[in-house]
């Protein structure tokens, strides 16, 4: 049926039933709970702060009973996170002070920890009607949303400047 060497991945979403039903879910994890370690830790406090939450809802049941039937689902998630840059002070000093002795008009760099926060939305909708025994017709519906600061390019040996934000709809 797929051909030889294939892989072949089924998919079936979820469908709305003669009976409504519900669900609710909540992820939330934040380093204020988190243990402290050896390398989180700079005179007691926590360097990396850093706060989770997933959450979202579904729903569906019968618009008319044994022939039209819906099902729809959110999930979102907000995750609060830094980066960070470790180019040495002093070699920041130093192209920083190149920079300046060209007249590039852009940020100076900096080394050290930077906000690299994330947002996701996904809406999922679908509605089936039973024609007959031998005829059904669904249609869905999905959205997705992602938007995050300085996700691309930064951290490690590359400054802040070199970071491109993401924001994408589909």
């Amino acid at each position: 049926e797929f051909g030889n060497g294939v892989a072949a991945i089924n998919v079936i979403t979820k469908s709305g039933s003669n009976t409504y039903h519900g669900e609710l879910f909540e992820l939330f994890r934040n380093n204020h709970l988190d243990a402290n370690s050896y390398l989180n830790n700079e005179a007691g406090r926590k360097l990396q702060p850093y706060t989770q939450n997933q959450f979202g809802g579904a729903v569906g049941g019968p618009i008319k009973k044994n022939k039209l039937l819906f099902f729809a689902n959110y999930e979102g998630k907000q995750l609060n996170q830094n980066g960070i840059v470790t180019i040495t002070p002093a070699n920041v000093a130093v192209i920083n002070a190149k920079l300046r002795a060209i007249g590039y008009p852009g940020p100076q760099i900096a080394t050290g920890i930077y906000p690299n926060p994330v947002r996701t939305n996904n809406v999922f909708g679908k509605i089936d009607h039973r024609f007959s025994a031998n005829d059904e017709f669904s249609i869905r519906y999905n959205l997705y949303t992602v938007g995050s600061q300085n996700s691309r390019g930064a951290g490690g040996l590359n400054a802040v400047s070199a970071a491109a934000a993401l924001n994408d709809t589909d």
